[in-house]
């Protein structure tokens, strides 16, 4: 046997193993039963209420009535009638429940009651992700919620009768997606004109379509039931008469207890003096707040470094405990004039910023635009338990006469001035240990295993479908440069010095400048085709600074490329903010923009739809990751085909994120000047200057429009209304001649169904509700139905 098979063979017994051992036990709490059937459970679910949370995750384990020594056990939910258990996960559990449907006989349906039962009214929800709405007849269904209209869709009836569910966008049958967070709606069928072919009434329903492709229509109206997900509330907890659960103004829920016998463990022992919590394990730091919903904990610590103490190390040692700093609550923060600070790991330097300072500079006025003028910041690792804080360079103080300083800090706490000079508050996550003697595991799921097999950490992320999200010690060594303001990702480069050799790289660069190697113009400036000492060819955006602002906007593209790592959205090669004008260096793209492809007539070969559906998949990828993937979701508030651009495989490539913004996890909009580009607007908000992340869907419906038309947003040849592609695509919409306005191409190559499926989902991006248009990941999703149903034309 040759050496590199020996190598791969103990590689694969190693990975073997691991996957074992994990499978060995993760799920439920000790000495209880984690599978019946072909279901593995996962707390907070459990056999009896000794192994649940409470009595709404209670499960059994029984054969099939009324036949009980001929079926194979499977799991039931008591709360709901014994409703059958088909698959759970960290976040959502699938069941068999009594089919939730309207129809031509009853056109209106409350759905009020179905999840409250005799316990009360339910931690569960109806899963937004995983179900959708569909409706199976000729005419028009849609879900209210509080009178309004949250979601619905509308068929044509042809010749056929669609039976499958999986086969279901528009002709006699259609589905949609249902908001997040539904527990109780009603169902209104609207302009039923007759029966369907094969005689039955039209209905709507809920079902997981997950689950769905092994059942047809017909068998769900003979069994009367459907694969329904529902959501949890995660603040669940085990309530126990003999345990406080408040100290002072703090909630302290399980598995932290202020009683020994309280808490799971030493770990979450919880000191109350004086009506004030401490975690007592880490020399009683005050405890601020505690969120079973995000597996967090916020505490009060000394302020880790001054000018008066540059080193201070370890200041914060949490290896060997359940505890790690929160890479999405936290963040690093220097505030001083010329100051540089770096976050060190073993060695390895994962974290750190600098700053610089006018005259008139105060850290304290830079508190909400904390981006390099007096005050800087950066994310941190997910997984950091240890570190070193170095702190150098101070100019001077800051203005006011105080003491530069590089600290951690809860990033809600920072923005909002909630700490004082002596103390600061952060976040720290936990994760439960399977070896203690009640701690479980919610964070090890299918996705979890993948993760931790590629090398990767598994973390609780209530904001992911699947309630976790998967981090890579090396992702955070890839960025090239320094950058103000921003974070350090490359350990081969200092943080406090300028990377020079870049900067003489580009000005050699800047010397053999010619107007034939422009690529292109944009708001912020002038990019260029270039070419570093290596030999690879690179796109150098020269800044158009005439003023602060735009200085400003110039850095924040650095400093959001620098978070970003997706094989759709360009990378960030390095930049340069000493030169008279900042440059940034980005990779080169070589097909150019999808606008200009698009509106090229003189194209060697017919731009198919299979291509066309395929770049739409890919941005819609990409920008389901800046919503929800990235440590901090961004919105990139400048979606059009201008910005979007074609690699050598016409690839998609997002690009130009200068008026982009990070946006806190909790926050749901932001409140800025309007900027943006006409055509591509959402008009909601136009209106109300609240840009949410529902409003770079509604750009990206204006491009998944361009493509399917070859229209321009804007046009010099339609009058009145209809010059904006929107309006014009849905006046053509409500007049049933959407298919006159795509291109040809499309025409030909695509079935009535995935235009349909197309233009119907087009649509709902255009809601001028932004609470009625799907998130970007539901987007993708459905795309990527619609690309892999196609069957590409054979020339």
């Amino acid at each position: 046997m040759q050496p590199f098979q020996v190598l791969n063979l103990l590689i694969l017994i190693l990975l073997t193993s691991l996957v074992e051992a994990h499978l060995e036990a993760y799920y439920g709490k000790p000495q209880c039963p984690v599978i019946c059937g072909d279901v593995q459970i996962t707390y907070p679910f459990g056999f009896g209420r000794n192994c649940s949370a409470n009595e709404w995750y209670t499960l059994d384990c029984n054969s099939s009535p009324p036949y009980p020594s001929s079926f194979t056990n499977k799991p039931y939910l008591s709360a709901f009638n014994n409703a059958e258990v088909l698959y759970m996960d960290v976040s959502t559990i699938t069941i068999n429940m009594s089919m939730i449907s309207a129809n031509c006989e009853n056109p209106v349906q409350d759905i009020n009651h179905v999840l409250i039962t005799s316990h009360g009214k339910s931690p569960f929800r109806f899963s937004g992700s995983r179900n959708r709405l569909v409706f199976k007849g000729c005419g028009s269904a849609s879900i209210m919620e509080n009178g309004s209209i949250v979601t619905g869709c509308s068929t044509t009836c042809g010749k056929d009768t669609v039976s499958d569910v999986n086969d279901c966008f528009g002709v006699g049958c259609c589905q949609t997606t249902i908001p997040h967070g539904l527990s109780s709606f009603t169902f209104n069928l609207t302009g039923l004109e007759r029966q369907n072919q094969d005689g039955a009434c039209g209905s709507a329903f809920l079902v997981d379509t997950n689950f769905a492709g092994s059942f047809s229509s017909k068998s769900f109206a003979e069994d009367h039931f459907v694969p329904i997900s529902l959501s949890w509330n995660e603040t669940f907890h085990e309530n126990s008469t003999r345990c406080n659960e408040t100290c002072g103004n703090v909630s302290i829920p399980s598995p932290f207890g202020i009683k020994r016998d309280c808490s799971d463990g030493n770990w979450f022992n919880i000191d109350c003096n004086s009506s004030t919590p401490y975690l007592s394990a880490f020399d009683n730091m005050e405890v601020l707040s505690v969120s079973l919903e995000k597996n967090t904990i916020t505490v009060n610590v000394p302020m880790i470094s001054d000018c008066k103490n540059p080193i201070q190390t370890n200041s914060l040692f949490l290896t060997g405990s359940p505890f790690g700093t929160s890479g999405s609550d936290n963040m690093f923060v220097v505030e001083g004039c010329g100051s540089a600070a770096i976050m060190v790991e073993n060695g390895t330097i994962v974290g750190g910023c600098s700053t610089t300072c006018s005259n008139d500079t105060n850290s304290e006025s830079y508190r909400n635009g904390c981006f390099g003028k007096g005050c800087c910041q950066t994310t941190i690792p997910y997984d950091l338990e240890s570190f070193t804080l170095n702190l150098t360079g101070l100019e001077r103080d800051d203005g006011n006469g105080s003491c530069g300083s590089a600290f951690l800090v809860d990033k809600n706490s920072f923005n909002q001035g909630r700490f004082s000079r002596q103390v600061v508050p952060i976040t720290l996550s936990w994760t439960y240990n399977n070896t203690s003697s009640s701690f479980y595991r919610p964070d090890v799921s299918t996705e979890c295993l993948s993760c931790e097999q590629d090398g990767g950490i598994c973390f609780p992320d209530r904001y992911t479908t699947s309630g976790m999200s998967c981090h890579f010690r090396g992702s955070r060594n890839k960025s090239l440069g320094v950058i103000l303001g921003a974070s350090l990702t490359l350990g081969l480069l200092i943080l406090m010095v300028i990377s020079y050799a870049l900067y003489n790289i580009i000005k050699k660069i800047s010397a053999k400048r010619r107007k034939q190697r422009i690529l292109g113009r944009g708001g912020q400036g002038t990019v260029y085709k270039g070419m570093l000492a290596n030999g690879r060819i690179v796109a150098i955006k020269k800044s158009k600074v005439v003023d602060e602002s735009q200085l400003e906007q110039f850095i924040n593209e650095v400093v959001i490329l620098s978070q970003v790592n997706h094989r759709n959205v360009v990378k960030l090669l390095g930049c340069c903010l000493e030169t008279e004008v900042p440059l940034l260096v980005s990779e080169f793209i070589s097909n150019g923009t999808l606008y200009d492809f698009l509106q090229d007539e003189t194209n060697e070969f017919p731009i198919s739809l299979n291509m066309r559906l395929q770049i739409a998949t890919e941005v819609a990828g990409a920008l389901s990751y800046l919503h929800s993937a990235t440590f901090i979701p961004i919105y990139h508030r400048d979606i059009k085909t201008t910005n979007i651009l074609l690699d050598e495989k016409y690839r998609a490539r997002v690009s130009d994120f200068g008026i982009s913004r990070f946006v806190s996890i909790d926050q749901t909009h932001l409140t800025t000047l309007v900027k943006g580009t006409f055509g591509y607007l959402d008009p909601e908000y136009f209106q109300s200057s609240q840009f949410t992340e529902k409003s770079d869907v509604y750009s990206f419906g204006v491009v998944l429009l361009e493509l399917m038309t070859r229209e321009k947003p804007i046009s010099l040849t339609r009058f009145g209304e209809n010059r904006s592609l929107a309006t014009y695509f849905m006046v053509s919409m409500e007049e049933g001649r959407v298919m006159s306005i795509f291109d040809a191409i499309v025409v030909k190559e695509g079935s009535r169904n995935e235009l349909l499926a197309i233009a119907n989902l087009a649509m709902r991006c255009l809601n001028l509700n932004g609470k009625n248009r799907p998130t970007m990941k539901e987007v993708a999703i459905e795309l990527e139905g619609v690309r892999l149903s196609h069957v590409p034309t054979t020339i």
